[in-house]
């Protein structure tokens, strides 16, 4: 399999969406109440159509000869010095999705490598992401990528 990765375009979109579907459909099966299901209507071109024209944004394409196979989705974020923390850049990524056929086979490293090379030529120490607790494959994956835990989101359910 020879995989590359290149920078989204904006005809890149219908296949964001569909590659979005994989990801959008697993979360939704663990935490239906807060996750839609993907559908075919509902395929969120438009959710990638603004991102994708921002320059802080920054879209990667994995591709199987012309096949869109993978994509990361990440930001460049800049928050400026305040009378309690440094300045600091980092790029957060967003979303990564491969679909299941090319999992482990190297595709989400090439796009988390192809982030960290970015990072590298704009001078940006750190490269963030987040993920839910239910999915323990991400987690074990992001690990292996070099990531480790720096901050605990929680959360409760106030009886209404």
């Amino acid at each position: 399999m020879n995989v590359t990765i290149r920078t989204a375009t904006v005809n890149d979109v219908a296949s964001l969406a569909r590659l979005n579907a994989d990801v959008q459909r697993r979360h939704a099966e663990a935490m239906p109440f807060i996750f839609k299901q993907p559908s075919a209507e509902l395929l969120p071109t438009v959710m990638f159509s603004e991102p994708l024209s921002d320059p802080n944004s920054i879209f990667f394409v994995a591709e199987n000869g012309e096949d869109a196979v993978g994509y990361l989705w990440a930001e460049i974020s800049q928050r400026p010095e305040t009378q309690l923390t440094y300045a600091r850049d980092s790029i957060m990524i967003h979303h990564i999705s491969v679909q299941p056929a090319y999992q482990r086979q190297g595709v989400g490293a090439q796009l988390i490598a192809a982030v960290k090379d970015l990072a590298r030529q704009e001078q940006i120490a750190t490269v963030k992401l987040d993920t839910w607790s239910f999915n323990t494959d991400a987690q074990a994956f992001f690990a292996r990528q070099g990531f480790t835990i720096y901050n605990y989101r929680l959360w409760t359910e106030v009886a209404l």
